[in-house]
């Protein structure tokens, strides 16, 4: 619990440092890392008022990632917590990628 509660900061303090005109992809890489410690704390019981908390700030698109994470089932086997970890963090990049530059932050993990 201590490393999904230090990943959740580390990412949250990552998101501001992407400038603007920076590629799109690094700005996708972090809102994937961002999906799979949102998803891995949803997985874990982490308490979704928590992860709020803990990602105060951090925008919009981070909040919707909380909701449509904490949206999805929760599994009891690490197979499939790991599996559902991994597809959640590859839909945001996804579709993140697919915006490319239109405004990346506006439909990242939207059903």
């Amino acid at each position: 619990m201590k490393n999904l509660i230090i990943g959740i900061f580390c990412i949250a303090y990552a998101i501001p440092a992407v400038p603007a005109d920076d590629d799109c992809r690094d700005l996708c890489d972090v809102l994937a890392r961002a999906g799979e410690v949102i998803m891995k704390g949803h997985q874990k019981s982490y308490p979704m008022k928590k992860m709020m908390g803990a990602y105060s700030g951090a925008g919009d698109t981070i909040d919707e990632l909380i909701i449509v994470a904490y949206d999805s089932p929760r599994y009891s086997t690490e197979e499939s917590q790991h599996r559902v970890i991994e597809e959640y963090r590859d839909k945001v990049y996804s579709e993140c990628i697919s915006i490319n530059g239109t405004n990346p932050t506006r439909r990242v993990a939207s059903k």
